[in-house]
């Protein structure tokens, strides 16, 4: 059991999954083989495993590798014309490329808003009246895109390419966004719903690439926490962290997210392992880790006073916990009982360094309240 989405309910939801092979024709169908997927946080815990008995052979594998074993095991074994399967396995492109290299047939349901892409790079003729096009960006392979990106000191792949992969496309796609409309900033509205049918990914790593870069790119829409994240961005100069918090316990502070920048100092990379995105168990998000000892600014706006709070903190840990993957318990550098009673909303900025003093100076500029924890 764990949150994962149900195709059944049409959400993430608590539940389990099972995939299933049958045999269908004009005169009925009937059962082939079943599995039951086993999630990559459960197949990695050992005490939940020897509490259910889960064999030991039993690995993790995504539900299109499962789909494509069990077409392995009985497909020889059973005439078919083609493979059927529904918008989970249509969207995955793996799995489509695994069937053609099997040399089957296949008939798969794939998201209304799926896009298709002339593979002769043709463009429709402008009309008249209409505006030239910008110069022509020369086109570069996402897939080797992502093996130089795979390729930097201290990253560790622990999901499919693909994802990957598709996370550069999606980058690109972004880029092209952002340059359409002259925007400086950049944020997501329903990602599960929207981004991951038709980009085949989650765009928990392209949302990080663009901070790198030197962007501001946002998860979650939030409109509260957002300009808290501009300000912080140009204050600082750096790549700033949106992240959920805990609540505060013994001086600590956990912070987790899916779509953290990498370089977070504005040069280097830190270290990460790319995975799944938690709630989904799909994707391509980074695990980064930062250097412990590193003091960071936390900027926390309250949406129904519009009092902006701001206190600094120094990573002890880069812990694993059973939340968004991007993990650091931070000890809060004042009275963290003043933060108890303090605690607003549940995304918060983070940024490397302290800058209070500047932050300070820019909110009254900008009449904002400002609240230094350290100085309350």
């Amino acid at each position: 059991m764990a949150r994962d989405w149900c195709g059944r309910l049409g959400k993430v939801e608590n539940c389990q999954i099972g995939l299933f092979l049958a045999d269908a024709t004009g005169r009925g169908q009937g059962p082939l083989d079943r599995r039951l997927y086993l999630s990559q946080e459960w197949a990695a815990d050992r005490t939940r495993r020897d509490e259910c008995y889960v064999p030991a052979e039993v690995k993790f594998q995504e539900r299109w590798r499962m789909a494509l074993a069990m077409l392995d095991r009985h497909g020889a074994s059973v005439p078919h014309g083609a493979v059927a399967a529904d918008d989970e396995f249509g969207r995955v492109a793996a799995f489509r490329a695994g069937l053609r290299d099997r040399q089957e047939a296949y008939v798969l349901e794939v998201p209304c808003h799926t896009p298709v892409r002339d593979l002769q790079g043709r463009r429709p003729p402008r009309r008249a009246g209409q505006k030239s096009r910008r110069r022509e960006v020369p086109f570069r392979r996402a897939d080797a895109w992502a093996d130089a990106y795979l390729a930097l000191p201290h990253t560790t792949l622990a999901t499919t390419k693909e994802f990957v992969t598709n996370a550069f496309v999606l980058y690109g796609l972004f880029k092209d966004l952002i340059r359409e409309h002259e925007a400086s900033a950049f944020t997501i509205r329903n990602c599960m719903s929207t981004i991951m049918p038709m980009a085949e990914t989650t765009p928990c790593l392209t949302l990080g690439l663009l901070n790198d870069e030197g962007l501001m790119a946002f998860c979650e829409s939030d409109f509260v926490i957002i300009p808290a994240g501009i300000l912080l961005h140009h204050v600082s100069g750096k790549p700033v962290f949106l992240h959920n918090s805990t609540f505060p316990h013994d001086g600590v502070v956990t912070c987790a997210h899916c779509s953290s920048p990498r370089r977070l100092d504005g040069r280097r990379y830190e270290p990460a392992k790319i995975v799944t995105h938690y709630e989904s168990e799909y994707g391509a998000a980074p695990k980064v880790e930062m250097p412990i000892g590193q003091q960071v600014t936390f900027l926390d706006p309250e949406y129904s006073t519009g009092r902006w709070l701001g206190f600094t903190g120094v990573v002890k840990s880069n812990p694993s916990y059973e939340i968004c993957r991007s993990q650091q318990d931070v000890e809060i550098q004042s009275d963290w009982q003043k933060l108890r009673n303090e605690v607003r909303d549940s995304h918060w900025m983070m940024v490397y360094g302290d800058h209070l003093k500047e932050l300070a100076y820019a909110t009254r500029k900008i009449g904002v309240q400002w609240a230094d924890l350290s100085e309350s």
